[in-house]
């Protein structure tokens, strides 16, 4: 899963119960790449500015909504913005 994650990309959450300061959901950037399993990511609002970084596994990271068998995925994050080039 590794192979594709970016430094900027952007992720938001798949739990609708997750939510952000604006009540939206929550999104999160890569912000470095730790190892071949772990990144760093912060928390972002709605206007892009960072609040709390942390380490994660990047198995909780997913370029699709949808499973293998076509069901909504209700834990992790989905790519939600490309990288800036």
């Amino acid at each position: 899963m590794s192979d594709y994650i970016q430094i900027g990309q952007v992720y938001v959450s798949c739990n609708a119960r997750e939510t952000g300061d604006e009540g939206g959901p929550r999104r999160i950037r890569i912000v470095g790449i730790v190892g071949p399993n772990r990144v760093e990511v912060e928390t972002i609002d709605d206007a892009g500015v960072g609040t709390r970084r942390r380490h994660m596994w990047t198995d909780n990271l997913h370029a699709s909504l949808l499973t293998l068998r076509g069901v909504a995925r209700t834990q992790g994050y989905v790519l939600e913005t490309e990288a800036a080039q």
